[in-house]
């Protein structure tokens, strides 16, 4: 019992509580100007010598004061959040096993005896005079009951955490469209000065001033919201993990006091006034035609679950999360086709199938492609025209962890592996039944089926390397550490395997890509920091074509890119806002997720680049499969 919340406990504070560079529990965190918040040390590093550096979640650009990262503002409320996180210590009486204290009425008679229609201890001669015919137990039966008890408060308790996180994910959901629409605001703004370059630029200033003040009240009230959220949170989970450790105890009397705390929390939490959740949408208006205003708002809402316990007799599982309302109003949150260019974008936030909740991985199998829809813990399912086929959870039978899925690739046998934030890899079948789970020690990511050798490759975010497992789920070798040199990863996140057996490595805190034989021996690396042809800025997904072409989710930079077997530049494939993972499939199709818009787009027909290189590498290829010599 109280090992599934500590386990709860990690899933909350990986999900809420750490940083988004290091992907670690806070540390000394330190709070934006964009209310984002990171480790010290981590802004440090990506700072560098700058005095002005962009928020690595939203980009917003922030002058750092005179004393650089120190001088910023301590962020103490997720500093006690991430202490109260900690894992609770039980004080357990010095003597469980102590006597029973003296009856008041009769003090040479020890409360030995329990009365199940009072609900009191009592001793012998209290059963015989105010007790009688009651049913009556010994201290035994009486453990039972309040331990009985503490249960079911506990299962009450779980439903409630699980309505929480699903409301902070709703949170993240309105503060990463808040950010999109901020942005989209800000060019449609340039767009116009562009085109009225007889208006006063004063016009202009005035308008990104006032969207700029609009942003930091709307980021402001999400916070206060995430934090009143995270502070029920925190108090239930603890409240939980201490009752799961004491109910294993035989002490009444500790039982009790556990007992009434626990219903203490749990009804303190059922009254909390969930507050009203909305997305918001700036946009620019003439001042004339808006009460003086430059910047209008639409205001959609965006419903929450109802937050409330099951009434008695009512099963209700704590997994469950009804849908919210569709927003097909909002232009941005439909499939869109556009034809010139053969594409087809899919989603928008939600929770309904063909929507998602952020997209990470991705793959195309047999004309299907699967994606990973993170926050929704589930696998869609699209055909290639973006049509929604089907979709399956990705939580196992007995698992109560409320793991979130990362990583999905296919093996020789069509099944499906899943990596889990839990640090479980999950195999289901195409149809989402669970064939079995592959235990891992850090955090899987990435994911990859090796054809030639029949192996698994996984990047793991928390430990900086590459697993390499056999099929059958056991450990075959490990392929770097944390660092900058050959051998060495800093976040790797994604990772692909050619049909020669070459390990393709997005190493995304590096900014490059990485480049393995079959041995694990370093071939070469390409990229590095930057925004010209061939750098790249936080690379995400990779994947490589029948050619040995290598593409790349230039995250950073807004862009998809194709370079050759080599790691040489050849073009740009796309330009998409905050790429996050590309597939391929056999027709030519190119998928690509992002995870901040909540969608993918599918490219129909990905032109391929072909040199003599590539050409003479794909014979090779083929030699391997059908024992015949390349004819070049």
């Amino acid at each position: 019992m109280a090992a599934a919340d500590t386990g709860f406990r990690q899933q909350v504070r990986e999900e809420f509580l750490s940083c988004r560079i290091c992907f670690e529990t806070f540390r000394q965190p330190k709070i934006l100007p964009c209310v984002h918040t990171f480790c010290e040390k981590c802004l440090l590093r990506h700072a560098g010598r700058r005095q002005s550096f962009s928020c690595p979640t939203c980009r917003r650009e922030v002058t750092l004061p005179q004393n650089g990262v120190a001088g910023l503002e301590d962020n103490h409320f997720i500093a006690s959040l991430t202490e109260t996180f900690k894992a609770t210590v039980v004080q357990r009486g010095t003597d469980p096993a102590a006597p029973a204290d003296r009856c008041l009425v009769h003090p040479d008679q020890l409360l030995n005896l329990f009365c199940g229609r009072c609900e009191v201890m009592v001793c012998g001669e209290c059963v015989n005079e105010e007790h009688d015919g009651h049913v009556v137990t010994g201290l035994r039966g009486a453990t039972t009951l309040r331990r009985k008890n503490i249960f079911a408060l506990l299962q009450n308790g779980r439903e409630q955490t699980e309505t929480l996180c699903d409301l902070l994910r709703r949170v993240n959901y309105a503060e990463g469209e808040l950010l999109n629409s901020h942005r989209k605001a800000k060019s449609d703004i340039h767009d116009s000065d562009r085109e009225n370059t007889g208006e006063s630029d004063t016009n202009f200033s005035s308008a990104e001033g006032e969207l700029d003040v609009k942003l930091s009240r709307r980021m402001a009230e999400l916070q206060t919201t995430r934090g009143s959220l995270l502070q029920h949170l925190g108090e239930l989970a603890a409240a939980c993990e201490r009752a799961g450790n004491v109910a294993t105890e035989d002490d009444y009397d500790m039982l009790c006091g556990e007992e009434d705390r626990l219903s203490e929390v749990v009804s303190e939490t059922r009254r909390f006034e969930v507050p009203e959740l909305c997305l918001f949408y700036f946009i620019p208006t003439h001042a004339e035609e808006n009460g003086g205003e430059n910047i209008g708002e639409v205001i959609m809402p965006l419903a929450g679950p109802a937050y409330a316990p099951p009434s008695p007799g009512v099963s209700r599982s704590p997994w469950h999360t009804p849908p919210s309302p569709r927003l097909n109003r909002s232009p941005r949150l439909s499939r869109r086709q556009n034809r010139s260019h053969q594409n087809t974008e899919v989603g928008g936030p939600g929770f309904e199938p063909g929507r998602f909740a952020g997209p990470a991985s991705a793959i195309i199998s047999d004309s299907l492609g699967y994606v990973v829809d993170r926050g929704n813990k589930r696998i869609q399912v699209f055909n290639m025209e973006g049509d929604f086929v089907s979709e399956f959870s990705t939580r196992t039978v007995g698992d109560r962890r409320s793991s979130i899925p990362n990583g999905i690739a296919a093996d020789s046998e069509n099944h499906l592996w899943v990596t889990n934030s839990s640090g479980d890899v999950t195999v289901h079948d195409t149809r989402g039944c669970h064939i079995k789970t592959v235990k891992t020690n850090g955090e899987p990511w990435g994911i990859a089926y090796d054809v030639k050798n029949d192996r698994v490759m996984i990047t793991d975010v928390r430990q900086h390397c590459v697993i390499i497992l056999r099929t059958d789920g056991s450990p075959l070798a490990t392929l770097g550490t944390m660092g900058r040199d050959d051998y060495q990863f800093d976040t790797p996140s994604y990772v692909a395997v050619n049909l020669l057996g070459d390990v393709i490595v997005s190493d995304c805190r590096n900014h490059c890509v990485k480049v393995f034989d079959e041995s694990g021996r370093f071939m070469f690396r390409f990229g590095g920091k930057g925004s010209e042809d061939g750098r790249l800025s936080y690379p995400r997904g990779v994947c490589a074509d029948e050619s040995g072409n290598i593409i790349v989710a230039d995250y950073g930079n807004d862009r998809v890119e194709l370079f050759d077997s080599n790691g040489k530049f050849l073009k740009h494939v796309a330009s998409i806002e905050w790429p996050a993972a590309v597939a391929l499939g056999v027709q030519g199709q190119l998928l690509v997720t992002n995870d901040c818009k909540h969608k993918m787009t599918i490219f129909s027909h990905y032109q391929r680049v072909s040199t003599s290189d590539s050409l003479s590498l794909c014979c090779s290829i083929r030699s391997l499969y059908d024992g015949r010599l390349p004819n070049v």
